[in-house]
């Protein structure tokens, strides 16, 4: 079972797909799969209704809250981040690193974001990994472009929809070979 994380951006991407209703149930159905939920996601989707089912329709019945851990461990990102030449400040990017530190904690493999100028920046990634690595967590995460990694490009569809679930499907199998493979305790950081 491959554990994911889908940042803020990820829903909006899918409630614009035509075809939402049969891909959510494709994806809700696959049991490989566990989206997990986790309430600063949620909170942040509360201003815009229209995802809000689709939300609560994928993701896992089990809300994961924000602990001082998740907040602590985000702080360390930060500081991190701010060292290796970072310019966010720190309420721009702060919820990200939540995201971040969430999935750190809870051992999660995937995050799937399009957040290039914050979460995946490099100055955020290497700060990932050496926090990561002094406190003994996963070193490193993989974050995946989710329109390159599934099904998307643009606003132009690829395939129709069983074909684009097949290659998501694909997708989340060749992930969970890889980090089969790699073992449970670190994987590379992989954008795509």
């Amino acid at each position: 079972m491959i554990h994911v994380l889908f940042d803020t951006n990820i829903y909006g991407l899918l409630i614009a797909d035509p075809h939402i209703v049969e891909l959510a149930d494709h994806i809700a159905q696959d049991k490989s799969l566990m989206i997990h939920n986790f309430r600063l996601i949620r909170n942040e989707l509360r201003h815009i209704p229209k995802i809000l089912p689709l939300y609560n329709r994928l993701v896992t019945n089990r809300m994961i809250e924000e602990s001082k851990d998740v907040n602590d461990l985000a702080a360390a990102y930060f500081e991190r981040y701010k060292a290796n030449g970072g310019t966010q400040g720190k309420r721009r990017i702060m919820n990200d690193f939540k995201i971040v530190a969430c999935a750190s904690l809870k051992r999660f493999d995937l995050i799937f974001t399009e957040d290039r100028k914050t979460m995946q920046n490099p100055a955020a990634v290497q700060g990932y990994k050496l926090v990561n690595l002094r406190r003994n967590l996963r070193t490193l995460l993989l974050l995946c472009g989710f329109k390159k990694a599934l099904f998307l490009t643009g606003s132009n569809q690829l395939f129709d929809l069983p074909h684009r679930f097949r290659v998501l499907a694909d997708f989340l199998n060749d992930a969970n070979q890889f980090l089969g493979f790699l073992g449970s305790d670190s994987f590379p950081l992989v954008s795509i």
